[in-house]
C-alpha cells in the first residue's frame, strides 16, 4: 500500500517514500547520499535494499480477511504463476 520510512544515512535519518506493490529485494536509490566521491565534493548514491516480511502467524480473523482479498481479486499471484508455467512448457514441448 506504500508507506514512508526513515533510514540511516551519513548524515542521519533520511525520510523514503516506498511505493505501493514493492517487492522484496528491490534497490530505492537515493541520489546523493552515499559516500563521498574522493576528492571532489560530490557523493554517491545510496542504495536502500526492500525486505518485505511475510506474516508468519495470523490469527482466524487475518486469515479470514486474506482469503476475502484473495477472492476480490482476478486471480492470486500463485495461478498466475501456474499458468506462466504451464504456458512455457507446453511452448517448450515438456508436458
Amino acid at each position: 500500500m506504500g508507506t514512508g520510512a526513515d533510514v540511516p544515512g551519513l548524515d542521519g535519518n533520511l525520510p523514503l517514500e516506498i511505493p505501493k506493490g514493492i517487492q522484496s529485494g528491490t534497490l530505492l536509490r537515493m541520489a546523493g547520499e552515499g559516500m563521498p566521491y574522493p576528492g571532489r565534493r560530490s557523493r554517491g548514491d545510496l542504495l536502500v535494499e526492500v525486505r518485505v516480511l511475510t506474516p508468519t502467524r495470523l490469527s482466524a480473523k487475518q486469515e479470514e480477511l486474506l482469503r476475502e482479498f484473495e477472492a476480490a481479486g482476478e486471480k492470486s499471484p500463485l495461478e498466475k504463476v501456474k499458468k506462466a508455467a504451464k504456458k512455457i512448457s507446453k511452448a517448450m514441448g515438456i508436458d
